[in-house]
């Protein structure tokens, strides 16, 4: 009976890691268009931030001209 339980164990644990390992493959690509998305969003977020920095000088300089 035990020697059954050990197979069966054994015969589990090797799909879970087959599994595992088909998930990790599955995943890796999806985790590279996400860090390429990420940092598209983070670039747009910093030239937003410029953007709105440039703004706000150029406001200052045209009250201190008129």
């Amino acid at each position: 009976m035990l020697d059954r339980c050990n197979i069966s164990f054994s015969y589990c644990l090797g799909f879970l890691l087959k599994e595992l390992d088909d998930l990790r493959e599955r995943l890796q690509p999806l985790m590279i268009k996400y860090k390429k998305e990420k940092e598209r969003i983070d670039e747009i977020w910093r030239l937003k931030q410029k953007r709105e920095e440039l703004l706000v000088a150029l406001q200052e300089a045209e009250r201190r001209y008129d």
